[in-house]
């Protein structure tokens, strides 16, 4: 099966066990798609099949990276600025933790970013949160968030998950754990 299968059979058990109803499916799928290069060690593989990947973004994509007060836009900015950004790593990867269906064509993914820098040859762990939104079926906004507040905030959580009449305080760091194949 695969890995986007995987991410995507477990995407939905996560919502079910969120209460999270009324989800798109498709943007879901797609998130999945979109990162299941960037689950490799090699930045060699990421960086060949970044072109395919592009093509799951609208021709007006946009990143906007918070923490740096920038916006990137179109493929081919998107694209250049990802490879730019890459060049600072040897060794690159990025695990899907939670992928939340937020309703209004966003997904919320959180993921664990690991890398070794290419100068330092220090590994780095990282939480980031990542909401993505769709149009015409393509990703047409990356939302940067290191700070799981924010992240919440974004979405309209707030740190709180609803799920019809009980609310509880969302963890959005579980592991992701891919179901066994049957």
């Amino acid at each position: 099966m695969p890995a986007a299968e995987l991410v995507s059979a477990h995407v939905e058990s996560l919502l079910e066990d969120e209460c999270v109803r009324g989800i798109s499916q498709e943007n879901v799928e797609l998130a999945a798609r979109w990162y299941e290069p960037w689950a490799t060690t090699s930045k060699a593989k990421l960086l060949a099949g970044m072109p395919r990947a592009m093509e799951l973004c609208h021709p007006e994509v946009e990143w906007s990276q918070r923490e740096e007060g920038r916006t990137v836009r179109g493929r081919e900015g998107v694209r250049e600025a990802l490879e730019r950004w890459l060049d600072s790593f040897d060794e690159y990867r990025f695990e899907v933790l939670r992928v939340l269906d937020c309703g209004f064509d966003e997904v919320l993914v959180v993921g664990l970013e690991v890398g070794r820098g290419a100068i330092s040859g220090a590994e780095v762990r990282s939480h980031t949160y990542e909401l993505l939104t769709f149009r015409d079926g393509k990703i047409v906004r990356f939302r940067d968030f290191h700070d799981e507040r924010d992240a919440l905030e974004a979405v309209g959580l707030r740190g709180d998950v609803a799920c019809g009449t009980e609310t509880r305080r969302a963890s959005l760091r579980t592991p992701f754990v891919p179901p066994t194949p049957s």
